[in-house]
């Protein structure tokens, strides 16, 4: 598989959603307007606005929004609580 110009392995697919899900959490505990901003949508639906199928909502609107889906569970963690792995 490559993406864009870069070729990605096996290891590299079954991981990239927790190290996705460790950086969003980290910035969520680190970054105060990130986590106001991500805690006043509530409980909306949150979609990544990207063309990208697997990350946002897809250049046809079909995509997996798998980014938007990490905002939306991170807000339902404390700020002190840092993730290990994925929820998905």
């Amino acid at each position: 598989m490559y993406l864009g110009r870069l070729p990605t392995t096996e290891g590299w697919k079954k991981m990239k959603i927790d190290v996705m899900v460790a950086i969003v959490r980290e910035k969520y505990v680190q970054c105060n307007n990130y986590r106001k901003f991500i805690m006043d949508t509530g409980n909306r639906l949150l979609i990544e606005n990207t063309r990208n199928h697997f990350w946002g909502r897809g250049k046809h609107e079909d995509g997996l929004n798998t980014l938007g889906n990490i905002h939306m569970t991170t807000r339902m963690y404390p700020p002190t609580t840092k993730a290990s792995t994925s929820t998905y």
